[in-house]
């Protein structure tokens, strides 16, 4: 708390008139109450601070959720992509197998008739 007639005092020590000092305290007490935040309006802003921090919190609590739940639905579908081409995968090279297989008994049924 701010000590106006002490202030006025002191100023009257270094010099000043008792009217030069107590305008200068008034202009203080003005500047003071008009730009400094008193501990009620400190309180305020922290509860209002708080309040806002919650809210934020519960936004991203809940976006943070939407994200997780998109990103398994994508892994997923990715992963059931994945087993279906490897699949498919597989039945072309079981076939390019067979036919290289067949190709290969051909060449050799030809190579043993020519022997």
């Amino acid at each position: 708390m701010f000590n106006t007639l002490k202030y006025a005092k002191i100023l009257q020590e270094a010099g000043f008139s008792q009217n030069q000092a107590e305008t200068s305290v008034k202009i203080l007490v003005d500047i003071m109450e008009d730009k400094l935040a008193s501990k009620s309006d400190m309180k305020e802003l922290e509860v209002s601070l708080r309040s806002d921090m919650k809210v934020l919190e519960t936004n991203l609590r809940s976006e943070m959720k939407d994200l997780d739940n998109s990103l398994r639905s994508d892994m997923r579908e990715l992963g059931s992509t994945l087993k279906q081409e490897m699949k498919e995968l597989e039945t072309r090279l079981t076939v390019r197998m067979g036919t290289m297989l067949a190709a290969a008994v051909t060449v050799l049924t030809a190579i043993q008739k020519l022997t």
